[in-house]
C-alpha cells in the first residue's frame, strides 16, 4: 500500500489509520490468508472513506482489490 494524498484531510487520515492496522498485522509469521484478510479490511476501509467523501473516482480500483481478495464490494 501507499500513502494516500488526495487533499481531502478526513480521506486521508483514515486511510493512514487504516493503513497501520494494517502493517500491524502483518509479521513474519503471518499466514496467506491473515496477510488478505487485513488487505481486505483495509481496501473496505478506504472504500467506505471515499464514498462518504465524496471521491468516487477511487471505486473502481477499489472495488477491484476486494474483488481479488475474495471480497464482495
Amino acid at each position: 500500500m501507499a500513502k494516500v494524498n488526495t487533499g481531502v484531510a478526513a480521506h486521508d487520515k483514515t486511510c493512514f489509520a487504516a493503513e497501520q492496522v494494517y502493517q500491524n498485522a502483518i509479521t513474519p509469521s503471518t499466514t496467506q490468508t491473515a496477510a488478505n484478510a487485513a488487505a481486505l479490511v483495509y481496501y473496505k476501509a478506504v472504500k467506505a472513506s471515499a464514498i462518504a467523501n465524496g471521491l468516487t473516482g477511487e471505486l473502481g480500483s477499489l472495488n477491484l482489490e476486494i474483488l481479488q481478495l475474495g471480497g464482495t464490494p
